[in-house]
């Protein structure tokens, strides 16, 4: 099966170089950095590190995510964000349940363990995660 990580992006040039280099290596069969319409130097940071960046005019996550969806062939999905938010080392936990077969959709949650920090997440996302 093959796997490919989609990172929304807007305007990340401080993160997104981290962001890819935390992904493991030999995990990903394609890495797509949907650039939401930056301003910084996202674009040129995401391709340095070997992403393949795809643009998305209209501004918002959704739009972002459906862009990547429709760039790719991938059987295996992984959406990540750019902020560093998420943790990429943890993406090959996430994908053994699906291609051990016993899952056909898996969550990552930043709120288990305490792992994300209270600042890092407004009111109103915290309620919509």
């Amino acid at each position: 099966m093959t796997v490919c990580v989609i990172i929304p992006a807007l305007n990340e040039a401080e993160s997104i170089s981290a962001v890819l280099a935390a992904i493991p290596a030999g995990l990903a069969d394609e890495v797509i950095v949907v650039d939401n319409g930056s301003t910084d130097a996202t674009v040129a940071r995401a391709l340095a590190a070997g992403a393949r960046v795809v643009g998305e005019a209209r501004r918002g996550y959704g739009y972002a995510c459906a862009a990547g969806v429709a760039a790719t062939q991938a059987d295996i999905l992984v959406f990540l964000d750019a902020d560093l938010s998420d943790f990429p080392e943890e993406i090959t936990a996430l994908l053994a349940p699906i291609q051990a077969g016993q899952a056909d959709l898996v969550l990552g949650s930043r709120f288990l363990a305490g792992a994300l920090a209270p600042a890092v997440m407004p009111p109103q996302q915290r309620f919509g995660n």
